[in-house]
């Protein structure tokens, strides 16, 4: 049986700071969205000041719920081990944690896209069911550019994310939209039993501990136990179909009260302008500035070895191949090795890698992404607007 030190990574150390020159060189979009991310998070921070204790509940338990599956995903080696952040200036945990990653995106993300339907006034389900769908276009906008950019990347033979959609796995889609939507549900619930305005403050960090884990890896099982494993596991289709479920559900309930709302002149607020004049332009520039082929990553990944080696994961549940080996698959890795002569090590776990080109077809899963987005904000602020009058 494996010891703590063999199962997890080192954490040390706590904090490292990379060169801001060396990665501007070799991984240049990376330094901008680590910018944009800290940006957001401190802005996210202003918005939390100027809303009282409800807003500053549901930021701490986007903390607290998106660390637990954050930290273990990256720190337990031995039987999950399958997601490595490439190298940005502020890192943690032994070089393995971004700073953005922890506050800028598990926070930001799901702070604004719970907090904006609030305005809304729509009944418990149909919030959470708005939430589920601004999150499944605003983190797969993240997802399409991060893994492109290769801002991280995946284990390339991990069974759970066998079924992928331009290399970003649909398990970990469907996971942050039922977890996010999940979270909402669960603060309206708070919020029905217990008048967080009149929680001491010092309470609500208990508290947030609380409702953000329960949420995101408690009643977000409930979305994967009626549509995920339905469709997965008992009719053997591609979990694109989950998704595409998961998506078609939660307009179901909440396109019905926010389509007819429309209106071309909503009164956009913090948060959505968090959304279209701080992440939306960064992630354009990011498309625009950036040269894929150019991108030398040099971090953490998948052990580079034997493609016939296999493990266990998941505590025995599947199996995998090891390592990642000269022949990738540049469609679902986005990397290869051509911008170096020299093959990392057998079993090394820190090696450059080299980004790939970007097909035409991703551009326009990519303005997809970007358009729903948009809707789905301009849907809610609409209908913010008709519930305001009322």
């Amino acid at each position: 049986q494996s010891t703590w030190g063999e199962m997890f990574h080192s954490i040390l150390p706590l904090v490292h700071f990379n060169s801001v020159e060396e990665i501007w060189n070799n991984h240049p979009t990376f330094v901008i969205c680590e910018v944009t991310f800290t940006i957001l998070f401190f802005w996210s921070l202003v918005h939390v000041a100027m809303n009282g204790k409800k807003h500053a509940l549901l930021w701490l338990a986007c903390f607290f719920g998106g660390s637990c599956i954050e930290l273990l995903t990256i720190l337990e080696g031995e039987h999950i081990g399958n997601f490595y952040h490439s190298q940005a200036v502020v890192m943690f945990f032994g070089k393995r944690e971004p700073f953005y990653m922890l506050f800028g995106v598990y926070v930001w993300f799901q702070y604004v896209t719970v907090a904006l339907p609030w305005r809304a006034n729509l009944s418990p389900l149909r919030e959470a069911a708005a939430t589920g769908l601004l999150i499944s276009f605003l983190w797969a906008i993240l997802d399409l550019i991060g893994l492109k950019h290769l801002w991280w990347t995946w284990h390339n033979d991990e069974p759970l994310y066998k079924d992928r959609v331009w290399g970003v796995p649909v398990a970990s889609t469907f996971w942050i939209i039922s977890s996010t939507a999940s979270l909402s549900y669960t603060m309206r619930i708070t919020s029905k039993y217990i008048a967080i305005e009149k929680v001491p403050s010092l309470l609500l960090v208990p508290l947030g501990m609380i409702v953000g884990p329960v949420a995101t890896l408690v009643v977000m099982h409930v979305l994967f136990i009626a549509i995920y494993h339905p469709v997965v596991e008992l009719l053997k289709l591609d979990a694109v179909f989950a998704l595409y479920g998961i998506r078609i559900l939660f307009f179901g309930l909440a396109g019905p009260k926010l389509v007819p709302a429309l209106s071309l002149f909503p009164r956009f607020q913090g948060l959505a302008w968090q959304v279209l004049i701080g992440f939306v332009p960064s992630m354009i520039v990011v498309v625009l500035m950036g040269n894929t082929e150019a991108i030398k990553r040099i971090s953490f990944g998948q052990p580079y070895g034997d493609c016939n080696t296999t493990e266990s994961s998941f505590w025995g549940a599947f199996r995998r191949r090891s390592y990642v080996c000269d022949e990738v698959d540049v469609r679902r890795d986005h990397f290869d090795f051509h911008c170096t002569t020299t093959k990392p090590e057998v079993g090394a776990s820190w090696y450059l890698s080299c980004g790939t080109k970007i097909e035409d077809e991703w551009f326009l899963s990519l303005f997809i992404y970007f358009l729903g987005t948009i809707v789905v904000i301009w849907a809610c602020e609409s209908f913010s607007r008709v519930a305001t009058k009322h």
